[in-house]
């Protein structure tokens, strides 16, 4: 029972906590809506396409969310009637400070305060809370699930997709060997990279990690199309020696330019390809060539430009 009307500092929180009520209600509704939504996919999804790892990140910051939902609900009747009527029972604040503390805040860091005080500081918590899960915990979870999903989705056909291209890029590599009759060792050392990182995608998908699956199976797809312009490259240097010796060597030297403008220092990957090139071209003009090795070489001194460029933008 009140004696005396509203003080003007009251009516001014009444105004204040009038729009802020009006958010915390339909924050609090919203939040209440979706979560049933997200609960039924993360049970869908956590048994058969997550990783142990991610499933027990969902589910923290899932039950981080139902209990603030939840206190923010059970808050409710106390700032409403607050809000009317500038009113806070002791039992109500003690509650509301149990249950809106920040992480490794303690009850009795909570400074003593008067009654208009303690009505502005359950409002700002609970608008604190209920904005967080909004705004950013909330919209977190609809993101991990919804790329686990679509993760999940791209994982089988991109695994199928690495092994068939590794399959085709395999038997391409033994087709020019045989017609050529000359052993690809640059290409085999990829060939047998690819051999390893297949038996890792497998294990990535066992351990249904969808995205690493998915970038393991674009790893391997580099990898093979590294391994076919390795061979390809090098029948071409065996084919016509001087001519890729001559456009290689002048890569290698607008390589050096660019460096030069760009004020960098020559890196080593970059001497390392002319000293490779070099063999390569004195290995294939001597008079039994060993092939083998000047496509090795020939092979070594790209690796070497890719390198080197890389450094240029890196």
């Amino acid at each position: 029972m009140r004696f005396f009307g509203l003080s003007r500092e009251e009516k001014e929180f009444q105004r204040q906590a009038q729009e802020q009520w009006s958010e915390i209600l339909e924050s609090v509704t919203e939040c209440q809506k979706k979560l049933p939504d997200i609960e039924l996919r993360f049970k869908q999804w956590s048994s058969s396409n997550m990783t142990s790892q991610d499933v027990q990140e969902v589910s923290r910051v899932l039950d981080d969310v139902k209990v603030i939902i939840e206190n923010c609900s059970q808050a409710l009747p106390a700032l409403e009637r607050v809000k009317d009527e500038v009113e806070l029972p002791v039992e109500d604040f003690r509650r509301i400070k149990r249950d809106f503390l920040y992480e490794g805040e303690l009850p009795e860091d909570i400074p003593s305060m008067d009654k208009i005080e303690a009505a502005y500081w359950v409002y700002e918590r609970a608008l604190s809370f209920i904005r967080h899960i909004r705004s950013e915990q909330l919209p977190w979870l609809e993101k991990a699930l919804t790329e686990v999903r679509d993760w999940a989705a791209r994982s089988d056909p991109a695994i199928e997709e690495a092994a068939t291209r590794a399959r085709e890029v395999k038997a391409r590599i033994e087709e020019l060997e045989r017609a050529h009759e000359v052993h690809l060792i640059h290409s085999r050392m990829l060939l047998n990279e690819l051999a390893t990182e297949l038996e890792k995608l497998e294990s990535s998908r066992e351990d249904r990690y969808h995205k690493g699956t998915v970038e393991a199976a674009q790893a391997i797809l580099n990898l093979a199309d590294a391994g076919l312009r390795a061979a390809e490259d090098g029948i071409g240097f065996m084919q016509d020696t001087q001519v890729k010796y001559l456009e290689a060597r002048a890569a290698l030297d607008r390589l050096r330019s660019e460096f030069r403008r760009a004020n960098l220092p020559e890196p080593f990957d970059l001497r390392e390809g002319e000293d490779k090139l070099a063999a390569a071209r004195g290995i294939a003009m001597s008079a039994s060539p060993s092939w083998e090795e000047a496509i090795l070489n020939y092979n070594q001194a790209a690796d070497a430009y890719d390198a080197a460029m890389s450094r240029l933008y890196s």
